[in-house]
């Protein structure tokens, strides 16, 4: 692993590690985590649009300059579909007093989702945007993919990361939302980040 390699996986990790810290000294609850996986997304996806405009400035096609709106509408309405779902499967206390839900959104969500969790998204937007610098513009990632493999791959993560980490709040669910099932959860979450980071790079410096 080289240097470049290594600053980007420590980051990874450090910003996974928050949410274990969240749910031994803050109690977060399994909604918490599952909507912080999600939050997870929408950075990626925001990173995703950077990465094809980095690609736009490069080549100036019409398939690109086609394909980040066509991207940006279409990964927004499945991160909506998303939360949807986490929120019917997980967030009862949102869900169940559906008028306040309907009304006053905002105050609803606040009822079931801790504060402290915006420092973690930060902290998870910051990991993915230092690999972003150090990697794709850095080492000039750009230059051996294109528009196409970056539009499928959140899709790819998606898939793969969050039907294990659902299924993992079901189990975590059947156990009372102990804290060490949901720190075992976090745990395995970042393993699958952290391998998946690294077949990225060696697919991409190859």
């Amino acid at each position: 692993m080289t240097r470049v390699d290594l600053i980007s996986s420590i980051s990874l990790i450090g910003a996974n590690i928050i949410p274990i810290a969240g749910v031994i000294f803050l109690d977060w609850k399994v909604l918490d985590i599952m909507l912080i996986f999600w939050m997870e997304n929408v950075v990626i996806g925001v990173i995703t649009v950077l990465k094809m405009l980095t690609i736009l400035m490069q080549e100036k096609t019409l398939e690109t300059t086609f394909l980040i709106p066509f991207f940006t509408i279409h990964y927004g309405l499945f991160c909506v579909a998303h939360v949807v779902f986490i929120f019917a499967l997980f967030g009862r206390e949102v869900t169940d007093n559906i008028e306040l839900f309907v009304n006053h959104p905002i105050v609803a969500i606040q009822t079931v989702i801790h504060p402290g969790l915006l420092y973690s998204v930060l902290a998870l937007f910051l990991s993915h945007f230092i690999s972003f610098l150090v990697n794709f513009l850095g080492r000039k990632e750009y230059q051996k993919t294109s528009t196409i493999k970056l539009m499928a791959s959140p899709y790819v993560r998606i898939f793969i990361l969050q039907a294990t980490i659902i299924f993992g709040g079901w189990a975590v669910m059947a156990t009372g939302e102990k804290t060490p099932a949901l720190i075992l959860l976090v745990i395995i979450k970042i393993f699958i980040d952290l391998k998946a980071h690294q077949k990225e790079r060696m697919k991409l410096i190859a």
